[in-house]
Protein backbone atom coordinates (compact mmCIF):
# COMPACT_ATOMS: atom_id res chain seq x y z
CA UNK A 1 0.00 0.00 0.00
CA UNK A 2 2.69 2.15 0.87
CA UNK A 3 3.99 1.94 -3.11
CA UNK A 4 0.24 3.24 -4.14
CA UNK A 5 0.45 5.82 -1.58
CA UNK A 6 3.91 7.27 -3.20
CA UNK A 7 2.28 7.09 -6.45
CA UNK A 8 -0.93 9.02 -4.97
CA UNK A 9 1.35 11.98 -3.32
CA UNK A 10 2.75 12.75 -7.03
CA UNK A 11 5.78 10.85 -7.41
CA UNK A 12 6.64 9.71 -10.99
CA UNK A 13 5.36 6.57 -11.56
CA UNK A 14 8.63 5.15 -13.62
CA UNK A 15 10.65 6.44 -10.10
CA UNK A 16 8.43 4.29 -7.76
CA UNK A 17 8.52 1.18 -9.90
CA UNK A 18 12.63 1.81 -9.81
CA UNK A 19 12.51 2.12 -6.10
CA UNK A 20 10.83 -0.50 -5.25
CA UNK A 21 12.03 -2.87 -7.66
CA UNK A 22 8.37 -3.56 -9.86
CA UNK A 23 6.69 -3.09 -13.37
CA UNK A 24 4.68 -0.04 -14.43
CA UNK A 25 2.30 -3.29 -15.10
CA UNK A 26 2.59 -4.16 -11.29
CA UNK A 27 1.92 -0.84 -10.19
CA UNK A 28 -1.16 -0.13 -12.25
CA UNK A 29 -2.91 -3.86 -11.45
CA UNK A 30 -2.14 -3.14 -7.74
CA UNK A 31 -3.93 0.32 -8.32
CA UNK A 32 -6.90 -1.61 -9.61
CA UNK A 33 -7.16 -3.45 -7.32
CA UNK A 34 -5.78 -1.66 -3.92
CA UNK A 35 -6.99 2.01 -5.08
CA UNK A 36 -9.24 3.69 -3.01
CA UNK A 37 -8.57 1.05 -0.45
CA UNK A 38 -7.70 1.54 3.55
CA UNK A 39 -4.67 -0.54 4.97
CA UNK A 40 -7.05 -2.34 7.00
CA UNK A 41 -9.44 -3.09 3.67
CA UNK A 42 -6.24 -4.60 2.01
CA UNK A 43 -5.53 -6.93 4.77
CA UNK A 44 -9.31 -8.30 4.93
CA UNK A 45 -9.13 -8.84 1.21
CA UNK A 46 -6.02 -10.77 1.12
CA UNK A 47 -7.47 -13.23 3.92
CA UNK A 48 -10.38 -13.73 2.13
CA UNK A 49 -8.48 -14.71 -0.88
CA UNK A 50 -6.16 -16.98 1.23
CA UNK A 51 -9.21 -18.73 2.48
CA UNK A 52 -10.79 -18.64 -0.82
CA UNK A 53 -7.52 -20.22 -1.95
CA UNK A 54 -7.34 -23.36 1.37
CA UNK A 55 -11.38 -23.81 0.78
CA UNK A 56 -10.92 -24.60 -3.22
CA UNK A 57 -8.05 -26.58 -2.56
CA UNK A 58 -10.59 -29.26 0.02
CA UNK A 59 -12.98 -29.04 -2.64
CA UNK A 60 -11.08 -30.33 -5.00
CA UNK A 61 -8.91 -32.67 -2.68
CA UNK A 62 -12.79 -34.04 -1.66
CA UNK A 63 -13.72 -34.82 -4.94
CA UNK A 64 -10.51 -36.17 -5.79
CA UNK A 65 -11.32 -38.84 -2.39
CA UNK A 66 -14.29 -39.08 -2.91
CA UNK A 67 -13.82 -43.15 -3.51
CA UNK A 68 -12.88 -43.96 -0.37
CA UNK A 69 -14.26 -43.53 3.11
CA UNK A 70 -16.34 -40.73 4.19
CA UNK A 71 -13.41 -37.88 5.84
CA UNK A 72 -13.14 -34.81 7.44
CA UNK A 73 -11.74 -31.66 4.77
CA UNK A 74 -9.36 -31.08 7.42
CA UNK A 75 -7.94 -34.98 7.76
CA UNK A 76 -7.56 -34.46 4.14
CA UNK A 77 -5.72 -31.18 4.00
CA UNK A 78 -3.58 -32.86 6.14
CA UNK A 79 -2.58 -35.46 4.37
CA UNK A 80 -2.06 -33.67 0.86
CA UNK A 81 0.02 -30.89 2.93
CA UNK A 82 2.47 -33.81 4.02
CA UNK A 83 3.41 -35.09 0.60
Amino acid sequence: MGVLHEHKAGAKVAEVCRRHGITEQTLYRWKKKYGGMQVSEAKRLKHLEEENRQLKRIVGLLHIDQGSRPRHPVELLDDYEHD
